[in-house]
């Protein structure tokens, strides 16, 4: 499987909304995509699994979903996802750990280029989860892995919460 480092070549003040405008420049080459950079996530299967997983979904790009709403400070659309993900204890966006469909990510990435363009938005900076928030409501083919069937997310998690059997 081929490893795409946007930030390899970069060279300046880093900050998380960077991950945006290097995904925009990124040239992938493959039909589907996952992006991976958070340290308090995992995988729970090999990446054919994940993407036979993905593949039966029924969407286009898929977030791993965790436990507590970040940046807890910031609470964009919050409201949203307490609503659609009310039901579960993982039910908001996590926007360190997903999977797209390459075309699909390309159409969703350039909403969030708007967004980070948006003078509204701009005191925001710093935060692609910030971003990723305020454009999840209005696409349609984006979900969450609320039961954590690819992905997990162990931040704050307690006994009995994580989903999967890990093998440590």
């Amino acid at each position: 499987y081929p490893i795409l480092n946007c930030a390899s070549d970069f060279d300046g003040n880093w900050s998380n909304d960077m991950k945006i405008r290097l995904l925009a420049k990124a040239n992938i080459k493959t039909k589907y995509v996952i992006g991976a950079d958070s340290s308090d996530i995992v995988f729970i299967d090999s990446p054919s699994e994940v993407l036979r997983r993905f593949k039966n979904k029924n969407c286009k790009m898929l977030f791993n979903a965790e436990k507590f709403y970040f940046p807890s400070d910031m609470p964009v659309r919050k409201d949203f996802q307490d609503f659609i993900g009310k039901n579960h204890i993982f039910k908001y966006m996590n926007a360190g750990l997903w999977i797209a469909e390459t075309e699909y990510l390309k159409f969703a990435v350039d909403e969030c280029l708007k967004e980070l363009n948006n003078s509204k938005i701009c005191k925001y900076t710093g935060s692609e989860q910030i971003i990723w928030h305020i454009v999840f409501p209005r696409l349609r083919d984006i979900a969450l892995d609320y039961e954590c069937e690819i992905f997990q997310n162990i931040a704050k998690v307690e006994k009995g919460e994580i989903s999967f059997a890990p093998v440590f």
